[in-house]
């Protein structure tokens, strides 16, 4: 294996060698008709790399990053194919056992024979259906998802991916659909009228918190998604959690908590969704009980857009870990559970938080 700047050297191979181990923990063994979610890249990443090293003194994510043309930060889709038509056709899927709104729904070309569906959920059974205009079925099927990661793809958007489907140290795993990440949708980059449509009628986002400066926003006082989307900012920090910001961090955790119990599915962003947003949902995950390898993992995935190594010049996250240790508790989850209490928040709230957030893992 290579030392993420590309320089072979003994030192640096040993040192990968026991930290970069084989681990399985976000992986489903894909069998026949079971198609895999995640890019190629991603999947061999978080396969084969473990993390023991708790000085974060190696990071091997930048090994994976670069390997196939085109954006990495990107699911693969499923491919649906069926027998070419003249004019359009309607794709439609619905997870079974799921609510009607989680499903899919587009207008192809028949003669193309085949559609490529984004944004499903991974370890999933979908349902699905072809016809033509005039309402005829041309063919339907069901569809197996594997793989655990849910990255999105939603037009105009960069490094959007749900934080579902990690294990957790009590044997469950993180619900899918209740909280997203990514990069700003009014910026740079800039959701456009398809994406917008993805983010409100596929992952259904209810409430989109801002962790940008006012300045950085424009003085952007309501969602670009619409009306019906609830906007909230709060001006945070990238890896650091000052007195002088508590407040603020409270009031962005509190809104969280309340939009899950309220089944509103969260869109938490900053611009590169990279720092800030990084900070927060390491916060998040860690209260759930994901472990500290996964927890550096699932922070370093924004490499795959933007490259930030747990060990990098650019990042703070070592900084981050080692003042949240500093809290009192047996466990990473312990000591992050002391820091919300240090924010107001009670056991009774942390659990309801943990409940809603949770699922028993297959």
């Amino acid at each position: 294996m290579r030392h993420r700047n590309g320089r072979a050297g003994g030192y640096i191979a040993i040192l990968l060698a026991l930290f970069c181990l084989p681990y399985f923990s976000l992986v489903t063994a894909a069998g026949k008709g079971i198609v895999s979610l995640e890019n190629p890249s991603v999947k061999e990443f978080l396969t084969k790399v473990f993390y023991v090293d708790k000085r974060y003194r190696v990071s091997c994510v930048l090994d994976y990053v670069g390997r196939e043309k085109g954006r990495q930060d990107l699911p693969r889709p499923a491919e649906i194919t069926f027998p070419r038509t003249k004019g359009k056709v309607w794709i439609n899927l619905r997870l079974k056992g799921g609510k009607p709104a989680i499903g899919w729904k587009e207008k192809v070309k028949g003669g193309d024979g085949r559609a490529y569906v984004y944004n499903l959920v991974p370890r999933s059974r979908y349902a699905y259906t072809v016809q033509d205009t005039g309402g005829r079925t041309i063919k339907s099927g069901v569809l197996y998802t594997g793989g655990t990661l849910r990255m999105c793809r939603v037009d105009g958007v960069r490094n959007v991916r749900d934080i579902g489907g990690w294990r957790t140290g009590d044997g469950r795993r993180i619900r899918y659909g209740k909280i997203y990440r990514g990069g700003e949708l009014d910026g740079k980059h800039h959701v456009t009228e398809k994406g917008k449509q993805t983010m409100k009628k596929v992952l259904r986002i209810g409430v989109e918190v801002d962790l940008r400066k006012k300045k950085e926003t424009k003085d952007r006082n309501r969602s670009v998604l619409g009306n019906k989307v609830a906007y909230y900012r709060y001006s945070t920090l990238s890896y650091r959690l000052p007195d002088r910001k508590k407040a603020t961090y409270a009031k962005v955790f509190r809104r969280i908590f309340r939009s899950v119990e309220q089944e509103q599915p969260v869109y938490l962003h900053c611009v590169y969704g990279c720092d800030r947003t990084g900070t927060i949902a390491f916060l998040l995950e860690g209260l759930l009980g994901v472990n500290e390898s996964d927890l550096a993992k699932e922070y370093e995935l924004s490499s795959f857009y933007l490259p930030r190594t747990r060990d990098g010049a650019f990042s703070g996250y070592r900084e981050l870990v080692q003042e949240i240790k500093t809290y009192p508790g047996d466990t990473l989850q312990d000591k992050i559970t002391g820091y919300f209490h240090g924010l107001g928040f009670t056991d009774a709230q942390v659990k309801r938080f943990r409940d809603r957030m949770l699922t028993e893992a297959p």
